[in-house]
């Protein structure tokens, strides 16, 4: 009996120690998509069926360690940005399971911003690129926007590009799309060239390069408003205006001499009957030419840098003169060219001069005449350009009065225009064909030629044309444009024109 249960034990041992093996028939991990910023771990489970399987050993691989690395016990580590599959397999078998690893910075929150300029001071017409560095510099959403306070002086796009496009001031702000900071450049627009170009048109307002004057408006507690501009002109450094003021309060019209727009006289007119023939300054010095047509004079008002006056009548009969031009001397004496008939309906053109002394001279310059310009040089010499017909016309060159010279010649009927500027004595014709063609001419020798709508003319015959800076460029100016150095600065358009402009430099 004995040797029947030590049989059945042997048999037993013999049993256990041949224990079948399992393999897996599945893989699955615990997750099969996974989040993770740099730098951060998590531990992937694989779970195998069938529970009883004998062969469980796995092996565990990524397809971009350089995002994301597994060990062999499932611990994902996150290294860089971007995606990669992590994957288990059995080793017996070759049952696979995967996650897909999905990698981000970390979070950094904008904590500021600022641009490259606080400050920046740009040419009409210019552009300056912005530049906006978001805080800190790892910042998860660095996005930002622009914009102006203003944009019609400066104009900015979406990447900070900053165009200037008319003189004045705005405000360039950046703000961060995450948290709304803010960062601002200061902008200042100007001008193209030195030169401030003024002109009206009909009166209302005056222009400074384009623009309205800010200096259009009113003073006094804006009682006293702007009514009329009457004339302007320039001595090279200040603006020198004739200006319709209306006083609510006292109901009447003021009409001032201004120096850049500031009154330094008032003119004894009485009515809008009373116009004003020219104006002219030089040296601080400034000369008004008006009718006042209740008294039947026209009347000479020149108001001195230190702010004495002195007045007169124009010797002469007032009826009888037409067209009036003035300039100025060096030595503060005013010239007059005016046009006028004599009691036999005679024509002429005649040169007054108003000494700084209050004394009055006159010549006779030609008969039948045209009107008459007159500038006057650095060094004195008057010169008076008018026009006389015969076997065509000609410009006609007056110097100090005696000597006269035909600078110009065409069968036809052209118009003219005079300015000096250091020793340079310039001129410019206007003439029609197909188009109006204008001649320009320095010291009589052909400077250039500018072609424009036939429908173009000079202004008045006592406002010449064409101006000349100290530095040697050239305005000319028409009924609808203004051209400088023979290209195109202003235009405006019908019905309006230009009825007076002036250079300050």
């Amino acid at each position: 009996m004995r040797k029947y249960i030590a049989l059945l034990a042997a048999l037993l041992a013999l049993a256990a120690g041949c224990t079948q093996e399992i393999d897996p028939s599945s893989v699955t991990l615990s997750k099969h998509d996974l989040s993770l910023t740099i730098g951060e771990t998590t531990v992937l489970a694989a779970t195998i069926e069938p529970a009883g399987a004998t062969n469980t050993a796995l092996s565990w691989s990524s397809t971009a360690p350089a995002v994301a690395t597994v060990d062999q016990e499932g611990t994902v580590t996150a290294v860089g940005e971007g995606q990669a599959i992590v994957t288990v397999a059995t080793l017996a078998g070759g049952k696979t399971d995967a996650c897909v690893v999905s990698v981000c910075k970390p979070f950094v929150p904008v904590t500021g911003v600022k641009l490259d300029k606080t400050e920046l001071e740009l040419i009409k017409g210019e552009e300056y690129s912005l530049t906006a560095t978001v805080e800190p510099a790892g910042a998860t959403n660095p996005s930002v926007s622009f914009s102006s306070s203003d944009p019609e002086v400066a104009g900015v796009d979406a990447s900070g590009c900053v165009k200037a496009l008319k003189p004045g001031s705005a405000v360039i702000t950046v703000k961060t799309d995450e948290g709304d900071y803010t960062a601002s450049c200061a902008v200042t627009v100007i001008r193209a060239s030195q030169d401030k170009v003024y002109y009206f048109c009909k009166g209302e307002l005056l222009y400074l390069d384009g623009e309205p004057d800010p200096l259009n408006g009113a003073f006094d507690e804006d009682k006293i408003k702007l009514y009329y501009i009457m004339a302007i002109c320039a001595d090279g450094q200040s603006l020198y205006s004739h200006e319709a003021y209306y006083d609510s309060w006292n109901h009447e019209y003021i009409f001032y001499v201004c120096k850049d727009r500031k009154p330094v006289y008032t003119i004894n007119k009485t009515s809008w009957d009373d116009p004003t023939m020219d104006m002219a300054a030089r040296n601080g010095r400034v000369a008004i030419v008006y009718q006042r047509n209740d008294r039947e004079y026209n009347y000479v008002v020149v108001v001195n840098p230190d702010g004495t006056v002195m007045s007169d009548v124009i010797p002469g009969d007032y009826h009888n003169m037409y067209s009036i031009n003035c300039a100025l001397s060096p030595s503060g004496d005013l010239y007059i060219a005016a046009s006028y008939r004599d009691p036999s309906n005679g024509y002429h053109l005649g040169l007054y001069k108003y000494s700084s002394s209050g004394e009055w001279t006159f010549s006779i310059l030609q008969d039948y005449s045209y009107d008459g310009l007159v500038d006057i040089s650095e060094s004195g010499d008057v010169y008076v350009l008018t026009l006389k017909q015969k076997g065509g016309y000609d410009a006609m060159l007056y110097k100090n009065v005696t000597d006269c010279s035909a600078i110009y010649h065409s069968p036809d009927y052209f118009q003219y225009a005079l300015s000096l500027a250091g020793s340079h004595l310039h001129t410019a014709f206007l003439k029609w064909g197909e188009k109006a063609v204008i001649t320009e001419l320095c010291d009589g020798n052909a400077v250039r030629t500018i072609e424009t709508e036939v429908d173009q003319q000079f202004l008045s015959s006592s406002e010449s044309s064409i101006r000349v800076t100290s530095s040697g460029d050239s305005y000319i100016a028409t009924s609808n444009h203004i051209f400088k150095n023979g290209e195109l600065l202003y235009t405006i358009s019908n019905p309006n024109w230009f009825e007076g402009f002036c250079i300050v430099e």
